[in-house]
């Protein structure tokens, strides 16, 4: 038989056991429920922008979640996945602790960033959080990439160039892109032509493909030429624009002067004249007198100048000598030169007769045109009509008594049948073939010519 006190032996094993159990159960529970409150630990991510010199502060701020009762630790260090360069972009970061003692929310780890003036993109240093004490790192902000912000400013602008378009090949008219400042980088913009007054093809010439193209530059450049080719002509044209304009700008460039307009200047200019031309009357009838108005070279516009007919100054009569045009000085008519044309004509309708009179004109005047020019002394055109008439000359037979002594004149009269507008001129001669001897019975005659002037009916030779 067992005695009671063995008998309750191995319960007491066994209570003891459980309890024991118990405690260490109760203990899991409690280390469960410590960690599960302990704070946690993130960093931020800050940006700075960079200076042209000395250094600027990167604060990164280091976070507990909550107050802590007890001190709390961590290690920091700089991650060396950043694209800043340490040493050169920022002063080298030793890798510490940070203390949070018991209350305290925020420590602050502060990297030193040197200021230059070198165009870069922006850069990057990351810092991470590592052995806690009394705390634990974050997942997802256990480490900080802080932001060294470039801030050189760097721009980009096109210019707005001018040349004369010549009269025949090609003139480059050449836009620069500038750049304000080198890089270290690659940087890209496209440039593009957008419209202007000038037509591609005729007017210039380009390479780009579908009028665009892509710029680069790459670092240490600062300028970009794009060359368009002005095809030269003779059309006395306006000034013409070839628009183009920059978009797209990469690497934090920013675009100041995004359009530059690209002028051809036209180097023709289209002459107005008139001419004076010349028709012989004829016997009756009438026959066209032609004034040729010409342009000295074509024009892409329109070009008018009027015209009239100056009375005053016109020797030809009107309803007489010629039917007057329609248009006067003080009612001037008009010509219109479309565009490529350099010929007008005016016509003045010549009246014929058969009477003996002197060249007649007729003055037509230009007035001032419109785009065109026109110098004062080709404004004036002089037509003339000739005549065609023929004056008939007569003389009869002349004596005189011859006289004792001395000398006495035999005149010879040469006679016209009707006044003649003209100066007539006849040469006259000593035939020899009279009775009377040269030198003995006359004085020897000279060969000459006799002139009737206008107006006059005769003349006499002596």
């Amino acid at each position: 038989m067992i005695p009671a006190d063995a008998r309750r032996r191995p319960f007491r094993a066994t209570r003891l056991a459980v309890g024991l159990l118990i405690a260490a159960v109760s203990w899991t529970f409690a280390a469960d429920a410590d960690a599960q409150t302990l704070p946690v630990l993130s960093i931020d991510s800050p940006s700075v922008v960079e200076g042209d010199s000395g250094s600027t502060n990167l604060n990164f701020t280091v976070t507990l979640s909550a107050s802590s009762t007890s001190q709390v630790t961590v290690a920091y260090a700089d991650a060396g996945t950043g694209t800043a360069t340490s040493g050169t972009d920022y002063t080298a970061l030793t890798a510490g602790m940070l203390t949070f003692a018991a209350g305290t929310t925020s420590r602050t780890i502060t990297v030193s960033v040197t200021g230059d003036t070198s165009h870069e993109s922006h850069e990057t240093v990351v810092i991470t959080l590592s052995n806690p004490t009394n705390a634990t790192v974050s997942a997802t902000a256990g480490s900080g990439t802080g932001t060294i912000r470039d801030d050189e400013g760097l721009t980009l602008s096109v210019n707005s160039p001018t040349v004369a378009e010549g009269d025949s090949g090609s003139t480059n008219l050449n836009f620069t892109v500038s750049l304000s400042a080198a890089s270290t980088q690659n940087v890209n913009v496209i440039f593009g032509i957008t419209g202007g007054t000038a037509t591609a093809g005729t007017d210039y010439t380009t390479s780009l493909t579908n009028n665009r193209i892509r710029l680069r530059f790459r670092p240490g450049q600062t300028s970009k030429t794009i060359t368009l080719a002005v095809q030269g002509d003779v059309l006395d044209e306006p000034d013409e624009t070839v628009l183009v304009a920059l978009s797209g700008a990469s690497f934090n460039a920013r675009i100041t002067t995004g359009t530059g307009t690209g002028t051809i200047t036209d180097d023709d200019t289209s002459t107005v004249t008139i001419d004076s031309p010349s028709v012989v009357e004829g016997d009756t009838g009438s026959r066209n007198m032609t004034y040729t108005v010409s342009l000295s070279t074509a024009n892409s516009r329109q070009v008018t100048v009027c015209y009239g007919l100056v009375v005053a100054q016109s020797t030809a009569t009107s309803g007489t000598d010629f039917r007057e045009i329609a248009a006067t000085t003080s009612n001037p008519g008009t010509l219109t030169f479309a565009p490529g044309e350099t010929s007008k004509t005016i016509t003045v309708e010549v009246l014929g007769d058969t009477d003996p009179e002197a060249d007649e004109t007729v003055v037509v005047l230009l007035g001032i045109p419109t785009n065109a020019n026109i110098e004062q002394a080709d404004r004036r055109g002089t037509g003339t009509i000739t005549d065609d008439d023929i004056a008939f000359l007569r003389t009869g037979p002349a004596s005189v008594a011859e006289g004792d002594s001395g000398s006495t004149d035999l005149n010879f009269t040469v006679s016209l049948a009707a006044a003649h507008g003209k100066t007539v001129t006849v040469d006259y001669a000593d035939t020899g073939r009279g009775t009377a001897t040269s030198g003995t019975d006359y004085t020897a005659l000279a060969a000459g010519t006799l002139t009737i002037a206008p107006g006059d009916t005769s003349g006499t030779i002596t």
